[in-house]
């Protein structure tokens, strides 16, 4: 259902991406701020939930895994993204099939720019799942598993 090359494929053209979590404190965050860093000046990075609660900081721990990434969240508080985020994003990256789900009910016939981000991998994808309220070391599973994700989007936007 996912192929990667045609994701890869996809993302070379993309100036204005869109990533989605449920909460928007743990997943979307740290990969919104890896991609914004990794692609600046190429590709403009937005980033939001689904759960309607905003202004939320992102756990102690997600600043804990992050900062060992070089990715700093202190500062970050969630957001919950509109019509006008999915409009605007000509790409949509989320982490699991919930995410996926919502999206693709909340675009219907634009659903084709939705992508899990873990369809880049060649082992495990496409899901990425939650690591709220788990422990230091999920958090840094997870969040290296996004960073290779990032990685590999990063090199076909290069190519």
């Amino acid at each position: 259902m996912f192929e990667k090359e045609t994701m890869l494929r996809q993302f070379r053209d993309v100036r204005r991406l869109l990533v989605i979590c449920l909460g928007n404190i743990c997943r979307s965050p740290f990969a919104a701020a890896y991609l914004r860093e990794k692609l600046a000046g190429q590709v403009e990075v937005r980033e939001g939930g689904y759960l309607p609660k905003v202004n939320r900081p992102s756990p102690d721990t997600a600043h804990q895994a992050a900062a060992a990434f070089g990715v700093d969240l202190s500062k970050h508080r969630s957001r919950a993204f509109t019509d006008e985020d999915l409009d605007w994003a000509e790409m949509i990256l989320c982490f699991d099939e919930e995410n996926d789900n919502h999206l693709r009910k909340r675009l219907g016939g634009k659903a084709d720019k939705i992508w899990p981000l873990g369809a880049v991998l060649d082992e495990g994808g496409p899901w990425i799942a939650d690591p709220y309220k788990t422990s230091l070391e999920s958090f840094h599973r997870t969040y290296k598993t996004i960073r290779n994700c990032c990685d590999e989007l990063g090199m076909s936007h290069e190519a």
